[in-house]
């Protein structure tokens, strides 16, 4: 999204970007799916993933828990003032004449956005591959924190 909207304006700074959804309202629709889904919002696939791991950080150390919503309320904060400053507001210079996205672009965008949403309302196909892989991982890390054997002398000097 970033490069669609790059090449269309010329630049990537926000404060120089606004009223984008005037000038291009299909990039706007894809823009804000995926936005939301960054933000966590409950329906998309950042909701699955933020849910879970917040909750394993609960059940394992719970202020971890509390640190993770912090993140989540700075993010979300930060998303929606881009989101605002980007899409909203009064038209600027460099969005005056910019094009909306091509048709060819919207086909690669579709899939993304089905998936944003359809991963958020069902997220069995892949929670069930993940799945599988947890145990190995587990095993992984669990053997990286046993405690390495340390000789008593110091190595070249003989007891």
């Amino acid at each position: 999204m970033v490069g669609v909207v790059e090449a269309r304006t010329g630049t990537r700074d926000i404060r120089e970007l606004g009223g984008l959804q005037k000038r291009m309202p299909w990039l706007y629709v894809f823009f804000l799916v995926i936005t939301l889904g960054a933000l966590g919002l409950p329906g998309t696939n950042g909701f699955v993933g933020e849910f879970s791991i917040m909750l394993g950080a609960f059940q394992y150390f719970w202020p971890l828990a509390v640190l993770a919503g912090l993140g989540v309320l700075i993010a979300s904060w930060y998303m929606l003032r881009m989101h605002q400053g980007m899409m909203h507001g009064p038209v600027r210079a460099v969005s005056e004449k910019v094009q909306d996205l091509r048709f060819r672009e919207g086909l690669v965008l579709a899939p993304l956005a089905v998936l944003i949403v359809l991963l958020g309302v069902y997220p069995h196909p892949v929670g069930t591959v993940a799945a599988q892989a947890v145990p190995g991982y587990v095993t992984l890390a669990a053997a990286s924190q046993q405690p390495v054997a340390v000789p008593d002398t110091p190595p070249g000097v003989k007891p």
